[in-house]
Formats: C-alpha cells, structure tokens, sequence
C-alpha cells in the first residue's frame, strides 16, 4: 500500500486525479463507495473533478475526504493533505485542522434560546390576558332572565301574585325592589302584594358588576264585587 501511495503522489494530477485513481485501483464504482460511506456519487464525482469552489463548506467536505480514505484502505493524511493543496491553489480557506470546529457559535444557542423564552412568555401573557378578558365578559354580561309567570296582561281577583321564573345562579334578582332569593338552579319565586287596578311587574337580574336584565309584566287585580260592597 505504501508503495502504491508513493507512485501516486508523485505521479499523480492532484488530489481528484489521486482520489479517482485509488477508487479505481480498488474496483470500486461510485456507487461501491457510496455503499461503504455513505457518500452520494454527485459528491465523489465533485471531489474527483476537483470542483471545489461548489462545496457549501470545505471544513465539513473533510470529513467526507476521511471516510473516503478509510473506505479505499489509505492513510486519511494522505488524501486530506492532497485536498487541502488543492482548496489553496483553488484560493480557498480552510483551517488545517484535522478537528473541524463546530459550524454553530454559543451565542447563537443564547440567541435561540432567549427568542424561545420570549416566545413561551409571550404565549402565557395571551393566555392570561384572554382568560382576564374572558372573566371581566362573564362578570359584567347582563345575565339570562325568563318569567314564567305571571304572563303580560294576566288578570286576577287575589290581592297577590306569584312571580316566578328563573335566571344565572350567580344574578341578583329584585321584584319591584323586592329581594328575590335565587336557588342554586337559578330559579326564583316571590310572592307580590298588588293594588287595585294595573300593577307593573318590574323584574330586574344583574351580577355584582355589570348590566341588567329587565323584564316587565301589567297585569290586573280586579278585586271582587262583594269586597267593594262591604266598603
């Protein structure tokens, strides 16, 4: 092997005419290197024609150059040294190095790192302010109100009346000012002394905060022959 080196180090065209040479002193196709490392052909075929200036990054083709030399049996400081010749008579930079730094900077892992904690506390400052909006919409929506009784225009001879109906469990509801107790379900029942003649039913539901509902109903109390005579 060592013989073969020499001959093709003094003999040879360069590092792509060395490369192309040893791939085929081995009978290998590029497709054979391609099995054996994993190298697409298009890039065996750029090295071999020394189209260097078409490499996205020298540094990183070097280890590409190692694997070659590993796969065709030759020294990796045979080929590197070759190729590394041939980036400097083609007026291209590369560290002779046989480490190769990393292509990423620690400052750039700061940077993402800083945009993803912005991110994350940009994401929980919407979720609270949404749900703030959510809570102060619910707080001061006018809340739900149905009256089931007594229905609009409803006479009676009773000096009283049921107002029954029902509205949000958290409301406050008042019957002509008067206090409605609300259950649990929403529902209210109050028991309302009339006047002779058209009473105005004035049913308001409010929260703590925030806009009534309001419903009214007329109705009449006739009060009977019998008790107007007595008078």
């Amino acid at each position: 092997m060592s013989f073969f080196q020499k001959r093709v180090t003094a003999e040879g065209d360069g590092f792509g005419q060395d490369l192309k040479d040893l791939r085929r002193v081995r009978g290998f196709s590029e497709a054979d290197l391609f099995k054996l490392c994993g190298i697409h052909p298009s890039m065996i075929q750029l090295l071999e024609e020394e189209r260097l200036c078409d490499l996205q990054d020298p540094r990183y083709a070097e280890r590409m150059v190692r694997a070659l030399a590993q796969a065709l049996d030759v020294r990796p400081d045979f080929l590197l040294a070759k190729y590394r010749a041939a980036l400097a008579s083609q007026g291209i930079s590369c560290e002779t190095t046989a480490q190769l730094r990393p292509t990423a900077r620690k400052r750039d892992f700061f940077v993402t790192r800083k945009v993803l904690i912005v991110a994350g506390v940009l994401a929980v400052a919407a979720i609270i302010g949404g749900y703030v909006t959510w809570e102060v919409g619910q707080i001061s929506a006018a809340p739900s109100l149905s009256i089931a009784s007594p229905v609009q225009g409803y006479t009676t001879d009773e000096p009283h009346v049921a107002v029954q109906g029902k509205t949000d469990p958290d409301a406050f509801v008042s019957v002509n000012g008067q206090q409605a107790v609300v259950q649990s379900d929403g529902s209210f029942n109050v028991s309302l002394e009339l006047a002779s003649g058209v009473t105005t039913v004035h049913v308001e539901s409010r929260r703590r905060y925030g806009t009534p509902t309001i419903q009214e109903r007329q109705i009449l109390y006739q009060r009977p022959q019998s008790a107007m005579l007595m008078e």
